[in-house]
């Protein structure tokens, strides 16, 4: 939609709902009058116009919301279409691994990272890390990422 559209739609919708809006603020003037007869014949006359703008705020704001709510929906089936394009990384952890290390700083069984993707573990899946003189010893690391990985 371009602004002369929106614009129109405004225009549009104004039109149809004037009856009802003036109708609405002729009941408000007349509920008044009993308590300001003055100011309710001003409402009934010079209120009609603050009534219709004020009815105009409201369908561009409805408008407004509408068109935020197509755009919400149109970037979440983007993103949805573009997750289906990629592949699925998947990634199966099984059977027996051993890490051993001597006068090493750091000795890591599996380490998987933030970006993996899925990771499964089949059962019976045994993971074992020792060391002598290492500083630091990790059996399972999960989502260490690579730039920690590079700073130690």
């Amino acid at each position: 939609m371009d602004r002369e559209q929106v614009e129109k739609a405004i225009l549009d919708e104004l039109s149809r709902r004037k009856r009802k809006v003036l109708t609405r603020n002729a009941l408000k003037a007349l509920f008044a009058c009993f308590k300001d007869p003055i100011g309710s014949l001003g409402q009934l006359f010079i209120g009609r116009q603050d009534a219709m703008d004020a009815e105009r705020v409201r369908i561009q704001q409805e408008i407004i919301l509408d068109l935020l709510c197509r755009m919400d929906e149109a970037l979440s089936k983007a993103a949805l279409a573009e997750q289906e394009k990629l592949p699925v990384q998947r990634c199966v952890v099984c059977g027996e691994i051993e890490a051993y290390g001597q006068g090493v700083d750091e000795i890591t069984g599996v380490s998987i990272g933030k970006n993996a993707g899925q990771v499964e573990f089949k059962p019976g899946t045994r993971i074992r890390a020792s060391g002598e003189d290492a500083r630091r010893i990790t059996g399972l690391e999960i989502g260490r990422s690579e730039k920690e990985e590079n700073d130690g």
